[in-house]
């Protein structure tokens, strides 16, 4: 199934879903328009969005057949990067712990 097939089956308008990927309206009709090709790691986020429906085959169609281990590969960067963005996160909160026992240390005695 195409996007377009997508959108239209389940009315669903292109601002709602460029939003719901965090791409813009512009990129996501010149997607429509096959001017231009997803990376791969939107090309997963579109096939895990529609749950397979849009595949990321249909998607970086260009005569070569993305190999799932090139999918897998993708995912898992994603999957990396996001560990990475939690455990900076988490360090953020290890640090604004460390400086609230400090204060109350400080203040209890």
């Amino acid at each position: 199934m195409t996007m377009r097939d997508y959108l239209f089956k389940h009315n669903l308008p292109v601002k709602k879903f460029a939003a719901d990927l965090g791409i813009s309206a512009s990129y996501l009709y010149q997607l429509l328009k096959k001017e231009r090709k997803p990376s791969l790691e939107l090309a997963l986020k579109i096939e895990r969005y529609t749950q397979g429906k849009v595949s990321v085959d249909e998607l970086r169609k260009d005569g070569a057949e993305v190999r799932s281990s090139d999918s897998l590969n993708a995912f898992q960067k994603v999957i990396e990067n996001k560990l990475k963005e939690i455990e900076f996160f988490l360090e953020g909160l290890d640090e604004r712990v460390r400086i609230l026992e400090e204060t109350i240390e400080l203040h209890s005695v």
